[in-house]
């Protein structure tokens, strides 16, 4: 299925529709794929237990693809593009399993807003306003400040989804990106506890025949959360997991908030907590529900940022690793949360150092370096992508960073993780996603971005003018 971009957006020019078509992931701009390429003289970070920290080494790409690491390799051939990395730290790109894309557009919106400020007023008044080119913008923003900050992978758990158009617009815009994502289709924020509400098996298909053949963007079902959710709603959240089974896709919800029943009691009790499911904050989960969380192989993402404002809890940082369970971080909302995810891992880290503190545990401190799977492999593994992205071994994914060692806001490094978890915005001079190159010498390569920032505060308020 061809997306039309024009009867999507409505932009009506052709010099509009011009300026749109110059970020398609197939423009001049972004066109680098094929053949080989070789990042030599690197301090790559494999994160691959085989592979391990390798000071000066070389990543061999074919196409979307690593077929080596090492140490002195070459082109074969010498056919290909070599990449000097002297000064770099090559590291695997980042992943975010939980960002609202369209909200990009109120950025700071919701900076001072408690969570019934937020529901009130962005997801029941505002959301039900959203244009098919309103999600479109805030998609294809929230996309670039992604992969401007190193994250290569994000899931749009997008409830700007007024129609099926809105969620076509989404993806269409994900698409155009260059970023890898995971459509993650809810039910619109405003129209959520309804037990028939979009999206339907024929939305689900609609999405999937899009991306089914495209390389980086893939489905997930965005579902409700079971605490508070009567029969029909509960049969619903289980039809949603059970379509998500036969479709080979994941499952992602918001919950663990203290009311209501247990999600995971009564997902396990139905057969229902599985590895293909992502638990969003879980702040109020016991011992029990961790338990329970662990032994299906399922996965936390803590969202601190908005959490911690938010009234929603403490992030159970410790009480994930105490029961064995995986955790994830996420930006959720830039309407009120920092959009650069390692900053979201900081707040999750020192959060819980400070709680150790208070609870008189002697130490060591929970490590930086242990955090790092929160980033790469764990967050690869929710999104069903651990066999593709998450650390840079042959046969993965061509999806890493390059972070320059002589930025003041790293120099000197002593360690090749931190620098990877700590570095500016500044420091992330290359960005690479299935072997193409969208950030080059600490630039984004999607040409004029002018347009998208003035188009995008249009949209914002024209929001903000109707409420």
């Amino acid at each position: 299925m061809t997306i039309n971009r024009r009867a999507l957006l409505g932009l009506g020019t052709a010099a509009a529709v011009t300026a749109l078509t110059t970020f398609s992931r197939g423009a001049p701009a972004l066109a680098q794929s094929g053949g080989y390429k070789l990042i030599r003289h690197g301090h790559v970070l494999t994160l691959d237990p085989t592979l391990g920290e390798i000071p000066d080494g070389d990543v061999l790409i074919l196409d979307d693809e690593i077929v080596d690491v090492g140490s002195q390799l070459s082109l074969p051939g010498g056919q290909g593009t070599i990449i000097e990395a002297d000064g770099m730290v090559v590291a695997p790109g980042l992943i975010d399993n939980h960002r609202h894309m369209w909200g990009t557009l109120l950025r700071g919106f919701s900076g001072d807003h408690t969570f019934g400020d937020y529901f009130g007023q962005v997801l029941l008044t505002i959301s039900p306003l959203l244009t098919t080119d309103d999600v479109y913008l805030g998609c294809l923003l929230g996309a670039y400040e992604a992969l401007n900050t190193g994250v290569t992978t994000v899931l749009d758990w997008n409830h700007g989804t007024n129609t099926r158009e809105h969620a076509l617009s989404a993806v269409t815009a994900l698409r155009d990106s260059g970023i890898r994502a995971v459509f993650g289709y809810s039910s619109p924020a405003a129209d959520s506890v309804r037990h028939d509400a979009p999206p339907t098996v024929a939305d689900l298909d609609a999405v999937q025949s899009v991306v089914q053949t495209d390389p980086l963007v893939s489905l997930a079902i965005a579902t409700r959360n079971p605490a508070q959710a009567d029969a029909q709603g509960l049969q619903r959240i289980a039809d949603d997991i059970t379509q998500a089974r036969q479709r080979g896709i994941p499952v992602s919800m918001h919950t663990g908030f203290g009311v209501g029943i247990s999600a995971p009691q009564w997902l396990d009790s139905q057969g229902l907590l599985g590895p293909e499911l992502t638990l969003i904050h879980g702040n109020s989960f016991t011992p029990s529900d961790m338990a329970l969380i662990a032994g299906a192989g399922a996965w936390i993402s803590a969202s601190p940022d908005t959490e911690l404002q938010m009234g929603i809890g403490v992030p159970p940082l410790r009480s994930m690793l105490d029961a064995g369970v995986g955790p994830t971080v996420s930006v959720d909302v830039v309407t009120a949360a920092d959009g650069d995810l390692r900053v979201q891992l900081r707040m999750l880290l020192q959060t819980q150092r400070m709680l150790d503190h208070a609870a008189g545990l002697p130490g060591p401190l929970l490590a930086w370096e242990a955090t790092l799977p929160f980033v790469t492999a764990n967050a690869a593994a929710s999104l069903g992508l651990g066999g593709q992205i998450g650390r840079l071994a042959p046969g993965m994914q061509a999806d890493l960073v390059l972070i320059n060692k002589d930025d003041p806001g790293v120099a000197p490094v002593i360690s090749a993780a931190m620098a990877l978890l700590t570095a500016p915005t500044s420091a992330i001079d290359t960005v690479m996603v299935g072997g193409e190159i969208v950030k080059n010498g600490g630039q984004l390569v999607v040409g004029d971005l002018g347009w998208l920032r003035a188009a995008a505060e249009q949209a914002r308020d024209n929001l903000l003018s109707a409420i």
